[in-house]
């Protein structure tokens, strides 16, 4: 089973054992109705809509999560994107390129395609005949919205000459050199635990002058001093930190935290469903169904 399929499947499973989804089912809520009632993602909706049949039941709807696979919020430390085909010989060894056959060249061929439909998306502008007003704009300021929470960067280039094309995939190759953008929902903002105490009005000295010594100031002189206690106090701010959920990273590359292991996780689910206790719930915790960061997930 290629990999793709082999995370479809777990995490389908996996979907199947969360208790809100089942909930859902059983109030007779199905796939659209998810999406816009709950925001629930595609991938999920999917599970809804099938929910009473496993993964071996389904039969050509098998398609329909692969290929909404690569666009899920993945569980927490998974990667969900598209697995680059390998092929090995009859000793087992990767073959090189030249040796491929046709039809191993044209799924290499295939899997490059999809790789570039994915990374590019064309939002639709509403026109402006007649005149652009708020009822119009919604859906395109949604679709933007979607676009940014998913990861997507939002840019506008010259396409009328191919002279200003080049240049500008030079200026955005040289811009985003060591930068990576992530989804809204893998974002989480943490104060650290340790910080400078910044001055407050109580302390006896402020920047090195006695109480005693303001009030003998002009206001002119205080007025200065209030202003660097001002600036002080913005330096020594204590701000949130960024972290990336379920990331790491290994020089300028960002990867999924954790390996998937297929057997593992199938005997994980089993486990689960023998003993139904909360901690066999391995994955099932990791799971987001969602998209609506801080919602629809065991994680958060």
């Amino acid at each position: 089973m290629p990999l793709d399929e082999q995370k479809a499947a777990v995490f389908y499973e996996a979907y199947r054992r969360v208790l809100e989804i089942r909930n859902a089912w059983l109030e007779g809520i199905r796939g659209p109705e998810a999406i816009w009632r709950f925001g629930w993602q595609m991938f999920v909706a999917g599970v809804v809509q099938y929910l009473p049949r496993t993964w071996l039941e389904l039969g050509s709807a098998k398609n329909v999560f692969l290929q909404y696979l690569p666009e899920m919020l993945s569980p927490v430390g998974y990667s969900v994107y598209p697995a680059k085909p390998e092929f090995k010989d009859k000793d087992g060894n990767k073959k090189k390129k030249k040796d491929l056959t046709p039809d191993e060249l044209k799924a290499l061929k295939d899997y490059d395609e999809r790789r570039r439909k994915l990374a590019v998306k064309f939002p639709v502008i509403p026109s402006v005949n007649p005149s652009l007003n708020e009822q119009s704009a919604s859906p395109f300021l949604k679709e933007l919205t979607k676009l940014s929470d998913a990861g997507f960067v939002l840019v506008a280039i010259d396409n009328k000459t191919s002279e200003a094309f080049k240049y500008g995939i030079q200026l955005l190759q040289r811009y985003f050199k060591g930068k990576r953008s992530f989804r809204t929902a893998d974002i989480n903002y943490k104060f650290p635990e340790e910080a400078p105490a910044v001055p407050s009005l109580n302390d006896d000295y402020v920047l090195g002058y006695t109480w005693d010594k303001i009030s003998k100031m002009s206001k002119a002189q205080r007025d200065a001093l209030g202003v660097a206690m001002a600036q002080k106090a913005d330096a020594d701010a204590i701000h949130a930190e960024a972290r990336v959920i379920g990331k790491r990273r290994k020089q300028h590359e960002v990867r999924a935290e954790k390996v998937f292991e297929f057997q593992e996780f199938c005997k994980e689910l089993e486990r689960f469903d023998e003993t139904q206790r909360p901690e066999d719930r391995g994955l099932v915790k990791r799971l987001r169904w969602c998209t609506r960061p801080g919602f629809g997930s065991e994680a958060n």
